[in-house]
């Protein structure tokens, strides 16, 4: 930035006083104004002097242009560095082209001289901003050490500074070769003056080398401005790149330094890697190592100089961010070449050896540079660069790019390039004439096309018989080539063969005799068999009795799992049935558990119903009373067939003394073709229930699915609720978020003009039927540990401690009503309730079908919560039951009649309602008035052997 003209100041071309005050201007009540005006000491060198060192050493404050405070502040700082910048001695116009000449004939050096003098003598001081700055009394303000080291601490403090991360290039970007979008330095506006200053402190005829060395002008300054090349700025990239360039002319003894540094900086834009190389700033150093140093060095080079060119130079080739400075890479290796033309052997073998192998547009690159550098290899270097040379060109004009290929075929356009092949490079011809006729019959490009015929033609006339011959061996290897790929199909189908035997051979071991020769031996765990699209597979336990107790049993429960590994449903005891009867418990047993004294009845899985989503069942087995499993079972066996006829095979269980929990099989989702089964004996002693989230289970999930994240925890979500499904919750611990509880109810309206709401009530009630309190909108805390959400648009509920409430609170039905007694039900569509915890994990969830969603009636008992005390955790059951009853009291006969209603009683009449059809046999068969007498019930699983 240049100082304003005196045009620019207010001032009258003829009014040449002196300097502009900008400190007029700082505004007032600012700790700037306070310095005072360096106008006002003009006549004091020494007072002006001081004041120029405080006002820099005051400038050295640096403030957050991140941020729109303290703008009074930032604007005085900017006056003040205009003001410090006008009073420095400045340099002469010539001084640049001085600089260019200072190294010419004599007498045009005394000519400079005397132009020089007559410029002092006639300069007009306060006419020329530029020119020797003068106070009012004629006096001149001297350079000396104490403002030479306030102005470099000035630059550093305002400088030296942690640059913004380097942004991330896109692959196009690098294509490209430049921002569109630069990144623009905040502190712009005071840096720029700071960085003027120093240039202009480098300019000034009065400055003196060791005045300015021991002022803080030396080689930690530089090197800390070679390192600000890294800025993303463009526009400080720029003055620096000046700045280096003056302190190179200026001060002679840092050349070595500036070498050195801008060695240092392309070493490591080439040897580190990520955050630590630097991605901006190589362009510009480059262009000061080729105006400066390098076309300073004598012929013929030094070793020192070479390696400036192959170790340092050379390597840049092979950055992604080549395009950035490739112009300036591509001078500076001309500049060396020019000097010693020996050096574009090395540099075309570089080129070579950095070949960019996926970048086409780098390959284009490097081909027009070998292009270039061919011609100015000396005679007795062609002959050693020619063949590995036409072998890249033979690789290049088969690339599938075709800018690639034809910059390639331009090689041989050239009469020079051709002789040169065929008397160089005749190794190399069977490839290049192979590369030729591939392009005839594969190119697609039309420029492609005509280039390769025309070289085709080139290197036919020029030998006749080295092309014949070429030509021979293209067709004698392409006959090689199809008789090995005839081979290699061949034997790949042998191998195929072999692998297709094996894996049927394989599947035959697993498959065991029918059930009626069970007696034979076990078959393997982990071995998968397939099984059809619309299979249906049973799995039953059974085991005998270590003692006489019957009260614990050995309890079968499928988990069904969809491709996200959350398990949406779990079918045992308690809830025999599971997305739409696709998985059912029934107490039917296999012919071969007649020797058996215990049986956990058959889960039936009907492949066909599961929706798409569904791609896992695990079986899992536990203790009734979560207790170790071999303590009441043994020789457990695992009977699986399918279609109720088809057996798969019976797997001796091995249930460790200790263990609690184990996985015994998997049903596994291959893909639209069908599923597998595999057998597992996988056990673990941490816990006896699915819901506590043992890391056996989510080992199972990972394995089955490699899509699941690792680290990812299994995940019980039961939201795949039907009526009468019951869902249990985790073990409650002490400390734990599952001890706070919301039990909510969500709706939606059919017309957005409904006027009526929904009341949400929570009722609890004894174990023997009796009311207890009831938490509602109108009685938000009737029972400690509880709290009503209060009205809400389209949802409701109760938030719950559990380990506060009464301890003869058993049971808590969610209820909800229609405030209008002249609507119903009908006005409410997706009614749904869910129970989550503290930390939001949503553990069940059901929504009513819409043909049940709707009613004529004002009140629906939609959910239970209640104690298991077998099991020692709370359960939740859907029920989805309609009642007429205007306000909660209504129903509360309705609820106690629930209570003492057994949850798997519930659903056996559920079922009944429903008409269901079942699979489980080799035919269908509709289940009569007699359902109770085929869906087992925890009643039903005390070691009794029940059969259809």
């Amino acid at each position: 930035m240049k100082p304003p003209t005196a045009k620019a100041r207010g001032k009258d071309k003829k009014d040449n006083k002196g300097p502009v005050d900008h400190h007029s201007a700082i505004p007032v009540n600012t700790s700037w104004a306070k310095l005072g005006s360096l106008r006002e000491c003009c006549g004091d060198p020494v007072a002006e002097s001081d004041l120029l060192v405080k006002k820099l050493n005051a400038c050295c404050e640096i403030y957050d242009f991140s941020k729109d405070d303290k703008q009074p502040d930032k604007d005085g700082k900017r006056l003040t560095l205009l003001e410090v910048l006008e009073y420095l001695p400045a340099g002469e116009k010539k001084e640049k082209i001085e600089e260019k000449e200072k190294d010419a004939k004599k007498d045009k050096k005394d000519k400079k001289d005397k132009d020089k003098n007559k410029i002092k003598k006639g300069s007009d001081v306060g006419s020329n901003p530029e020119s020797l700055d003068e106070s009012e009394g004629g006096k001149k303000l001297q350079l000396n050490k104490a403002i030479t080291r306030a102005l470099v601490e000035c630059v550093k403090a305002n400088a030296f500074r942690t640059l913004t991360a380097q942004r991330e290039r896109t692959p196009m970007d690098l294509l490209d070769g430049e921002d569109e979008d630069p990144f623009l330095e905040p502190t712009w506006p005071h840096l720029e003056l700071v960085y003027e200053m120093l240039a202009k402190l480098l300019s000034s005829k009065d400055l003196d080398t060791s005045v300015a060395q021991q002022g803080g002008m030396d080689k930690h300054l530089l090197n800390g401005l070679l390192e600000l090349f890294e800025s993303e700025d463009p526009r400080e990239r720029e003055v620096l790149k000046s700045l280096v360039i003056k302190f190179f002319n200026r001060i002679p003894p840092l050349r070595s330094s500036v070498r050195r540094g801008i060695q240092s900086f392309c070493t490591r834009a080439v040897y580190l890697e990520g955050a630590e190389a630097p991605q901006s700033g190589v362009a510009e150093v480059l262009e000061v190592l080729g105006s400066r140093v390098v076309g300073a060095f004598a012929t013929p080079l030094k070793e020192e100089h070479k390696d400036l060119l192959l170790k340092i130079l050379l390597p840049l080739y092979r950055l992604d961010t080549l395009m950035f400075f490739y112009t300036q890479l591509k001078e500076l290796v001309r500049m060396f070449c020019k000097k010693e033309p020996f050096l574009a052997k090395q540099v075309i073998f570089s080129l070579l050896r950095y070949w960019p192998v996926t970048a086409g547009a780098k390959q284009t690159v490097f081909l027009s540079e070998i292009e270039d550098l061919f011609h100015m290899l000396p005679p007795g270097e062609v002959k050693h660069v020619t063949p590995p040379v036409v072998k890249r060109l033979g690789a290049c004009i088969a690339q599938p790019m075709s800018e690639v290929a034809e910059r390639a075929l331009v090689f041989w356009r050239n009469s020079a390039m051709v002789r040169f092949t065929v008397q160089y490079g005749r190794d190399e011809m069977p490839m290049v004439v192979s590369g030729l006729y591939g392009n005839i019959t594969k190119a697609w490009a039309g420029g492609v096309m005509t280039k390769t015929l025309e070289v085709l033609k080139n290197l036919m006339e020029a030998d006749h018989e080295l092309f014949d011959n070429s030509s021979s061996r293209h067709r004698k290897d392409g006959d090689e080539v199809e008789k090995k790929e005839s081979l290699r199909q061949k034997r790949w189908a042998q191998l195929q063969a072999l692998h297709d035997k094996k894996t049927k051979t394989q599947q035959k071991s697993v498959m065991r005799k029918s059930v009626e020769d069970a007696d034979g031996p076990s078959n393997a765990w982990d071995d998968e068999v397939m099984l059809k699209p619309d299979s249906s597979c049973a799995v039953s336990l059974c085991w005998n009795r270590k003692s006489e107790d019957n009260k614990n049993r050995l309890v079968l429960q499928a988990l069904v799992v969809n491709s996200d590994g959350k398990v949406l449903d779990v079918v045992h005891d308690r809830n025999v049935t599971a997305m739409q009867s696709a998985v059912r418990l029934t107490c039917r047993a296999p012919a071969a558990s007649a020797k058996k004294t215990g049986c956990s009845g058959t889960i039936w899985v009907s492949l066909e119903l599961f929706p798409s989503d569904i791609a896992l069942v695990m079986f899992v087995v536990s203790n009734s009373d979560g207790g170790r499993l071999g303590s009441i079972a043994k020789e457990p066996m695992l009977a699986v067939d399918t279609n109720g006829y088809n057996s798969l095979g019976e797997f001796e269980l091995d249930l460790h003394a200790d263990s609690k929990l184990s996985c015994v099989a998997v049903l596994k989702r291959l893909d639209s073709s069908g599923w597998s089964f595999q057998p597992k004996n996988l056990v673990t002693k941490l816990c006896s229930h699915y819901m506590d989230f043992p890391e056996m289970l989510a080992r199972v999930l990972r394995e089955a699915l490699p899509s699941m994240p690792r680290r990812q925890k299994m995940q019980v979500s039961l939201t795949a609720m039907e009526k009468g499904s019951v869902a249990e919750l985790p073990m409650l611990r002490d400390g734990e978020a599952n001890r706070r509880i919301f039990l909510g109810m969500g709706w939606d309206y059919y017309s957005a003009d409904e006027t009526s709401s929904v009341e949400v009530s929570v009722v609890l009630f004894s174990a023997d039927g009796q009311h207890l309190g009831t938490i509602s909108k109108g009685n938000p805390e009737g029972i400690p540990g509880a709290l009503h959400t209060g009205d809400g648009a389209l949802s409701a509920g109760v938030f719950a401690e559990l380990d506060t409430l009464p301890g003869d609170v058993s049971v808590m039905f969610l209820v909800g009503h229609i405030e209008d007694q002249n609507m119903s039900y009908e006005i409410i569509q997706q009614p749904h309730c869910s129970i989550v915890d503290g930390t939001g994990r949503e553990y069940a969830r059901y929504s009513m079908p819409d043909d049940e969603g709707t009613s004529t009636y004002n009140g629906l008992i939609i959910s239970r919560f209640f104690w298991n005390e077998v099991h020692d955790r709370w359960n939740f059951q859907a029920l989805g039951i309609h009642c007429k009853a205007n306000v909660w009291n209504d129903a509360v006969d309705d609820m106690s009649a629930i209570v003492t209603q057994k949850p798997s009683t519930f659903q056996t009449l559920c079922l009944e309602d429903e008409d269901h059809i079942f699979k489980g046999n080799s035919y269908h068969r509709q289940v009569s008035e007699d359902r109770s007498s085929v869906i087992l019930s925890a009643q039903d699983l005390g070691g009794v052997m029940v059969s259809l």
